[in-house]
């Protein structure tokens, strides 16, 4: 996954991926199986959904994915305006 900057969109962005993984978990499984494939062979021929569902457990269930989906929304939003490395003085 590229590094985004802003921890709420980062925040946001892993919500976004686990509701779309929990809303369809054949869809998911599918593009689990494809990033790994395209990740052995083709590293940079898999999309960046097919890249960061490569990364979820085989033993993640639909429950488990919208449990995930709730905790990042909430993470989402207590995170402050703006990119990290200003935030941190970095």
């Amino acid at each position: 996954m590229k590094q985004l900057a802003d921890r709420r969109t980062d925040a946001g962005y892993q919500a976004y991926c686990w509701a779309r993984f929990a809303s369809d978990p054949a869809a998911g499984e599918r593009a689990r199986a494809e990033g790994r494939e395209l990740s052995n062979h083709h590293p940079n021929g898999a999309t960046e959904w097919q890249r960061w569902a490569a990364g979820v457990p085989a033993e993640t269930d639909q429950q488990r994915a919208i449990d995930l989906a709730l905790m990042w929304v909430k993470v989402a939003q207590v995170q402050p305006d703006g990119p990290a490395d200003v935030r941190n003085g970095a």
